[in-house]
């Protein structure tokens, strides 16, 4: 893996919103987040069951109904939703063998084996969801993280492009792409996904960041320094992973940034106290 893909690899984990998969709801906007196989437990699931009425009522319908593959869809997607993905990961298996042609179940099966770092696995059903359901733009960009994660970017832009045609207007794909770009060296095609994909949603703080990451790269300080401001304004819990990059090496000498570090210092010590920033 070249250092610059690396690099880039690094960001994607930690940024807001960065290399998203669709929710459950089409179009989500969810941050990636790092595996929770090892923090999962029949305990904490229990602990769900008592308190969220919602989980419950589906658990009841796999209950009465455990051949249903509606049932096993419907209760591994929510506790997707919940974090549960070694739960998540036996209820949707349980749903693609009862429905080998269930789309949904695929596409969040998926999900599940991504956040399990079962990366192999999850591109497979993240395919299978794309092949049963090809105008899905969700299918395609979740594959396209499959593909990236596994240090596939060719295969990550070809299907992050798909998505694309499908929904032109869902801003964190373009960024998604834009990670890709930057990967193989494309900075002028990363720099006009990310643009569309801040005049679609300027506040998307995954945009900032990584136009920041881009701009770092080309040796511009100025412009990074005010996309990394930015990025810094909307989402500072993401700031000091993302500084990690090498990309921000020649910006670290400007004293703007160490301003920046200064008030990201003062954020989080207001976070902490339960003060809004």
């Amino acid at each position: 893996m070249s250092r610059r893909i690396a690099a880039i690899l690094i960001i994607a984990m930690v940024a807001a919103a960065a290399i998203v998969i669709y929710g459950i709801e089409a179009g989500k906007d969810e941050p990636f987040r790092p595996p929770m196989a090892a923090q999962e437990s029949s305990g904490e699931l229990a602990r769900l069951l008592k308190e969220d009425p919602e989980l419950k009522a589906i658990q009841t319908w796999v209950e009465l109904s455990p051949e249903d593959a509606m049932a096993r869809t419907a209760y591994g997607s929510a506790l997707v939703e919940r974090g549960l993905f070694a739960h998540a990961r036996e209820q949707l298996s349980m749903a693609v063998t009862l429905d080998p042609r269930n789309g949904e179940a695929h596409r969040n099966l998926g999900t599940a084996l991504s956040e399990l770092n079962e990366r192999d696995a999850a591109i497979e059903h993240w395919r299978i969801a794309a092949e049963l359901n090809p105008e899905d733009p969700a299918a395609y960009n979740n594959l396209g993280k499959g593909y990236f994660d596994s240090e596939r970017p060719l295969d990550a832009i070809a299907a992050w492009r798909k998505s694309l045609e499908l929904d032109p207007y869902f801003a964190p794909t373009r960024v998604n792409l834009g990670y890709a770009l930057m990967a193989v060296d494309s900075m002028d095609a990363a720099q006009d996904q990310l643009k569309t994909a801040l005049s679609l949603d300027p506040d998307l703080a995954s945009a900032h960041y990584t136009m920041a990451t881009l701009w770092g790269y080309k040796g511009d300080v100025d412009s990074t320094i005010h996309y990394l401001d930015k990025g810094l304004e909307l989402s500072p819990a993401h700031f000091k992973d993302i500084i990690a990059s090498p990309a921000f090496n020649s910006a670290k000498n400007d004293k703007r940034f160490s301003d920046m570090l200064r008030r990201h210092a003062r954020m989080m010590r207001r976070r902490g106290a339960g003060s809004p920033d």
